[in-house]
């Protein structure tokens, strides 16, 4: 959950794109970008630091960016979904999909 609903806070569609790019991290390391923790108070402090991004798993530059811009703590300056695809449309050039 982003923080905003984690904190009981109004919050926007941008929760969405929070919890996609915690989906991204999930999947591409198989780790949450956090540790995990029951205490609320850890965890929010917790997000407010930068990302971790393990080095043992090679990733381009653009989608380390892309996932720290879905993870921004301020939901005014977090990426909009329609940013998001429009990054992803852009370098998925750079991906092996077809």
């Amino acid at each position: 959950m982003s923080p905003q609903i984690i904190l009981g806070e109004p919050y926007t569609i941008k929760c969405d794109v929070w919890s996609l790019g915690v989906v991204f991290y999930k999947v591409l390391y198989n780790l949450y970008p956090w540790e995990k923790t029951e205490n609320i108070v850890v965890l929010t402090t917790r997000m407010k630091q930068p990302i971790d991004f393990p080095p043992h798993i090679k990733i381009s530059p653009w989608l380390k960016q892309l996932i720290s811009d879905m993870m921004t703590i301020d939901e005014s300056k977090r990426i909009g979904i329609k940013q998001v695809l429009e990054i992803i449309l852009k370098n998925s050039k750079d991906m092996d999909i077809e």
